[in-house]
């Protein structure tokens, strides 16, 4: 029998609605202001902000509570099978954590964001091809984001599940108390927010809308914003 668990800790919770709605305002930003427009430029600004963001998931992908560690990702072709075609199987098995099909799609979003940023930067300074390549990686991401709606949408009614809701309270129903997650990850989270928040600021400060270019924090590189 099922029971509600503790599995998704408040850093995992506020970096999911952080990505999410970066996203989708940078995405909505760059397919409905013109290039030349005053807005245009803060869709490359909240990139860099995602940028920043994805970082410091990765690192909490390796030192963070278990569900967020890459190392409890399951990648086994068999179980991603059995998930995606449960019908065509015998086998039912739950998956606490990450299931299969979300342990590839999270680390595509992450690489993909990686390239979005570096060909988004190198469109910026007139690089041939970068530009086609941006956009090719910003609407393949587009397309990922629907898939990972459309799967919560049917792993919810097929398990009769509020996947959704798991990312707001953290707690999913699992068949085992042992995987649970032992800390609610506060620490974690205030310094995740404390980062972000600084990243965000000097990013802002950063930011020259006459040159349409911004400094990146810390290291003082000043990166065109122009498309």
């Amino acid at each position: 029998m099922q029971k509600k668990a503790y599995i998704w800790d408040l850093s995992i919770r506020i970096f999911h609605w952080v990505f999410a709605l970066g996203y989708a305002v940078s995405m909505l930003i760059a397919t409905t202001i013109d290039d030349d427009g005053a807005l245009f430029d803060y869709h490359a600004l909240i990139g860099f902000m995602l940028l920043g963001v994805v970082f410091l998931r990765v690192l909490y992908g390796f030192i963070g509570t278990k569900h967020a560690r890459f190392l409890y990702f399951n990648f086994s072709l068999r179980d991603l099978g059995a998930y995606l075609f449960p019908f065509a199987t015998d086998t039912k098995k739950s998956f606490p954590g990450h299931n299969p099909a979300s342990s590839y799609g999270t680390i595509l979003m992450l690489v993909l964001v990686g390239l979005i940023g570096i060909t988004g930067i190198l469109a910026g300074e007139d690089i041939d091809f970068a530009e086609d390549l941006h956009e090719f990686f910003a609407f393949t991401m587009l397309g990922l984001v629907v898939v990972h709606i459309l799967g919560v949408i049917v792993y919810s009614l097929r398990h009769r599940e509020n996947l959704s809701q798991s990312m707001v309270d953290g707690y999913k129903n699992i068949d085992e108390d042992k995987e649970a997650t032992q800390s609610k990850g506060y620490i974690p989270a205030a310094i995740f927010v404390i980062c972000t928040l600084f990243w965000t600021l000097g990013l802002t400060f950063g930011y020259d809308s006459r040159e349409r270019s911004v400094e990146i924090p810390f290291i003082s590189i000043e990166i065109s914003l122009k498309d």
